[in-house]
């Protein structure tokens, strides 16, 4: 990969959602995953994370703010949606120089002086991959091989839009 794009909604948070799953039981989804899995890869794997325009709902929680802090500093772009967000990061120690609240910008990011390319800007000519926490291995193999075969061919980019845990 050339970066991990983390951004949307109400992701950065340390929280739990109960839903329905597939099987008709209840479950629990940790919207956290969302972000720290990301975040994590890109520090093992030494690829650039970027945080375009999240949203940071909510004051991280006392008991999270070491941990918090050691993740935010592994994120090499950190935006945010607005104020309230940018807010919040800051009452939870990090630096104001660090955050800059935009708007939702995924097809124009540029980091201080890196070409776009650098920061994992896209062609114009791509394919969105948007994968579950559902899909069985098995299936996975398949998908990657044929949408795979399909990007080179084509010479298209694959952009992954990973959502819940398959990060």
């Amino acid at each position: 990969y050339s970066s991990i794009v983390v951004g949307g909604g109400a992701l950065i948070n340390m929280s739990a959602l109960d839903i329905d799953l597939s099987d008709g039981t209840r479950g629990s989804y940790d919207i956290s995953a969302t972000w720290e899995i990301p975040s994590l890869m890109g520090l093992v794997h030494r690829v650039p994370v970027l945080w375009n325009a999240p949203d940071v709902p909510y004051m991280i929680r006392e008991e999270h703010l070491d941990y918090f802090r050691t993740l935010v500093k592994t994120v090499d772009y950190l935006s945010v949606r607005n104020d309230n967000s940018f807010d919040n990061l800051v009452a939870a120690g990090i630096s104001a120089d660090l955050v800059r609240v935009v708007p939702d910008s995924v097809f124009s990011l540029s980091i201080s002086g890196k070409t776009n390319q650098e920061v994992g800007q896209f062609s114009n000519r791509y394919v969105v991959l948007h994968l579950n926490n559902f899909i069985t291995q098995e299936t996975l193999s398949k998908v990657s091989e044929i949408v795979g075969g399909y990007c080179l061919e084509n010479e298209l980019d694959l952009v992954l839009l990973p959502l819940s845990e398959p990060h």
